[in-house]
C-alpha cells in the first residue's frame, strides 16, 4: 500500500467503527521492534506510524453498540502485548498436542511424556517467524520482511486459515466487506516458512 491507499483505508475503516489513536513514531517502531525481535513488514510499519487502531463499535440488532478493544493498541504496554499473544500461541499449540493429536512430520517421532513433546513445540515455535498481532486471533507474519505476507487467523494451531492474502485485504474482509469474503487464489498468497505448513 502507498500513502494514498492508507490514508484511504483508514478513512474507511473509522467509517465502519474503527477508532484510532496518532501514528507510532519512529523511536516506538524501534522500540516495539527490539521488545520483540523483529522488523515490522514495510505495510504494517507505514499503516501503524500513520494510524493505531485501538478499538471497534459493532451495532447489534436491537440497536445497542457494543465496543472491542481486541487490537493491540502498540502506545501502550508492547511487551505486554506481545508477551500475551507469543504465550497464546504457545498454549494453543500445546492444547492440540495434548488433545488433538497435532504433531508436525519435521518434529520426527513424538516423545512420550508431554512435558518434552512441549519442549519440542517451545522450539520450534521460536525459530518460527515471529507473528504480530493485529487484531484478536489475527497475525502477520513478521517475515519476509517485505510487503505482502498474508494475514493468518488462528485459535488452535489446528484450525490455522488463511484471512486475507496481504494486509488491506484482511481489512478489507474483516471490517469492509458486508457479504461473501474475498480469499483471492493459492497463487496469491506468498508462502511463510512453518506457517503456510499449518495452515488448514
Amino acid at each position: 500500500m502507498d500513502e494514498k491507499q492508507i490514508v484511504q483505508l483508514v478513512a474507511a475503516l473509522r467509517e465502519k467503527g474503527i477508532t484510532f489513536e496518532k501514528g507510532l513514531n519512529n523511536e516506538q517502531v524501534k522500540h516495539i521492534e527490539s521488545v520483540g525481535t523483529f522488523q515490522f513488514p514495510p505495510d504494517l510499519r507505514e499503516f501503524l506510524q500513520y494510524a493505531v487502531p485501538i478499538s471497534y463499535t459493532l451495532q447489534r440488532w436491537d440497536g445497542e453498540t457494543t465496543v472491542y478493544d481486541h487490537f493491540p493498541n502498540w502506545h501502550h504496554e508492547p511487551e505486554a502485548i506481545l508477551q500475551h499473544h507469543k504465550n497464546q500461541i504457545f498454549d494453543s499449540f500445546c492444547f492440540d498436542v495434548e488433545h488433538n493429536q497435532f504433531w508436525m512430520k519435521e518434529w520426527e517421532i513424538r516423545p512420550e511424556k508431554l512435558k518434552d513433546a512441549f519442549e519440542i513445540v517451545k522450539l520450534a515455535l521460536e525459530k518460527a517467524p515471529p507473528l504480530i498481532p493485529l487484531c484478536g486471533h489475527r497475525y502477520l507474519p513478521a517475515y519476509p520482511v517485505m510487503a505482502g505476507n498474508p494475514v493468518l487467523s488462528m485459535v488452535q494451531a489446528i484450525d490455522t486459515i488463511y484471512y486475507g492474502y496481504n494486509l488491506e485485504n484482511y481489512f478489507q474482509n474483516e471490517f469492509l466487506r458486508s457479504g461473501e469474503l474475498v480469499y483471492g487464489s493459492p497463487s496469491d498468497y506468498r508462502q511463510i516458512p512453518f506457517w503456510s505448513e499449518i495452515v488448514c
